[in-house]
């Protein structure tokens, strides 16, 4: 096993999400990733991929491997994508078994979360759908949903991946992962977690901190429902 881990997130939202009103762009999540010393990650925006060589380069030259990556609607409920070709045509969860390879990952979004559409259920009823669970970011010393998907990723031994889900730029940094790859290679770093080469690597939001980060995301729900309001 390699000594030194790769630093990494797999759950990141930009400007480009057709979902939510993100502040930053791809390029600029990416320059700020480099500089936390962040080596791998995934833009993960909602029912798109938004991937393209050019991004992919951009953030090789910044020390950082862009592997391609969707947060999907399923069912209700989201699931995290990685490395899929063309998730385009991907919408049910037969869809995804289908697609799925040895060097692609499906993560259990947020699982058992009470205010996002994790994918609780889902991983319930088809946890052979999945190759790794989500420790999300948006916890605290009290409150931390994330003990049950822990306990249910023991049962069903899979990895854990920790994310920051990050819609801010202020929600980087608390929860990550390590991952010991012997390359830097969506390949090779998808094969180390599944074979249980990671780590999460976490602390919890600090009160305050945590409370602003749930009032941004009924904010957000709030322009939502005015936009579909204003468009009707």
């Amino acid at each position: 096993m390699p000594k030194k881990p790769l630093k990494a997130d797999f759950h990141l939202h930009t400007r480009s999400d057709p979902f939510d009103d993100i502040p930053y762009s791809s390029e600029e999540l990416i320059d700020e990733m480099a500089k936390r010393g962040y080596e791998v990650l995934a833009i993960t925006n909602h029912d798109c991929q938004s991937y393209c060589a050019r991004l992919y380069d951009y953030a090789r030259e910044r020390g950082v491997l862009l592997i391609r990556g969707m947060e999907l609607g399923c069912d209700g409920q989201h699931i995290v994508l990685l490395n899929f070709d063309d998730p385009s045509d991907i919408s049910t969860p037969e869809d995804i078994l289908r697609k799925k390879r040895p060097d692609n990952l499906v993560l259990a979004a947020h699982p058992y979360f009470p205010w996002a559409p994790g994918c609780g259920r889902l991983l319930d009823a088809m946890p052979e759908m999945f190759d790794a669970v989500e420790y999300a970011h948006l916890y605290n010393h009290w409150i931390n949903f994330n003990r049950k998907a822990v306990a249910r990723a023991g049962e069903l031994g899979l990895p854990m991946l920790g994310t920051s889900d990050a819609h801010t730029l202020s929600q980087i940094g608390y929860t990550y992962t390590h991952v010991y790859s012997e390359k830097k290679t969506p390949e090779a770093v998808i094969a180390a977690i599944k074979a249980g080469r990671a780590e999460v690597v976490t602390r919890p939001f600090p009160f305050t901190r945590f409370l602003g980060v749930i009032a941004m995301m009924r904010w957000q729900d709030v322009k939502r429902w005015a936009g579909k309001l204003g468009s009707n």
